[in-house]
């Protein structure tokens, strides 16, 4: 990829300040020296072609984990990190509907619906990152995002010993639009970062889509189905099934589940009240033991 100053990110418009957007703190990062270090991307004309839609694309990535996610179609889901009940209930069940269609789900590992995100579709998953892959930011998210390191894919456009400046984060989400097929804005005030993720997508002629949501609760994204600039993503499946992929089977996890009834009947539908209508108060007993998620109307193997 070329290393003209054009692709130098040196954009002054990214470097405000915004109480509502993530900030770094030193209590919330920490080095692991358990954590490999990462390497330098070699990026597929592919690749290259995505990120070349972006009028700043970066000059280079560094990754850890599954390389292979890239060569899929990859949907961005993002959105605000105060989302409600409701808003993660439908991330968590859409990741989870794009990886059992083969699709990943590509987000910016941060609070709320970026780590939702994550966990709904994870091993199918890449995270971009505004810090260097050898530390873990935000920290509240360590557990899904060393899961992301170990089994996703991890990208990041710093080397090594970068903590996050404020700015950090709207460079991240341009790479998080940049690699992706469609983008999905879960939930967003009209004044968020979110908001510029769908400015990216416009400018790159990437398909925006916007999940149903409650007058009030995501002023941005419905603002935006209002104008015709984003389309409501209502049927999930329908969706997930446009990309045209085989079905994800994760052999591991079908192993581990084989012979438990109501982990494989899980695997399969994760419908709450079709779950308790054949199992009962079992599945709390499951919840108990670690062994599943109960998120409202949802159910998810752990």
């Amino acid at each position: 990829m070329s290393t003209t100053n054009n692709l130098e990110f040196q954009d002054k418009n990214l470097e405000f300040q915004d109480k509502n957007l993530e900030f770094p703190s030193s209590n919330l990062e920490f080095q692991d020296e358990n954590l490999e270090f990462p390497a330098k991307l070699e990026l597929s004309e592919q690749i290259a072609k995505k990120l070349l839609r972006l009028k700043k694309p970066p000059k280079e990535l560094f990754f850890k984990g599954d390389t292979s996610l890239l060569s899929c179609p990859i949907v961005a889901i993002v959105g605000s990190r105060k989302c409600s009940k409701y808003t993660q209930n439908l991330i968590l069940n859409l990741s989870a509907m794009l990886k059992k269609h083969g699709v990943v789900v590509i987000s910016g590992g941060a609070i709320g619906a970026d780590i939702f995100a994550h966990e709904g579709a994870l091993p199918r998953t890449i995270g971009v990152f505004a810090n260097s892959l050898d530390m873990i930011y935000p920290a509240q998210n360590e557990g899904i995002i060393k899961q992301i390191y170990k089994r996703g894919l991890a990208l990041s456009e710093f080397a090594s010993s970068h903590s996050p400046r404020s700015y950090d984060f709207l460079a991240r989400n341009r790479i998080v639009v940049g690699l992706s097929d469609a983008v999905v804005i879960a939930q967003a005030d009209i004044k968020s970062g979110s908001m510029s993720s769908a400015n990216y997508a416009k400018s790159a002629k990437i398909p925006l889509f916007g999940l149903p949501q409650r007058k009030g609760e995501s002023n941005g994204t419905n603002m935006l189905i209002a104008k015709g600039d984003m389309k409501l993503l209502d049927d999930f499946e329908s969706f997930a099934l446009s990309f045209g992929t085989e079905p994800f089977v994760n052999l591991s996890e079908q192993k581990s589940n084989k012979g438990d009834e109501i982990l494989e009947f899980l695997s399969a539908n994760n419908d709450f009240n079709a779950a308790y209508a054949r199992f009962g108060d079992k599945l709390f007993e499951y919840e108990i033991e670690g062994l599943v998620a109960i998120d409202g109307a949802f159910v998810r193997v752990l």
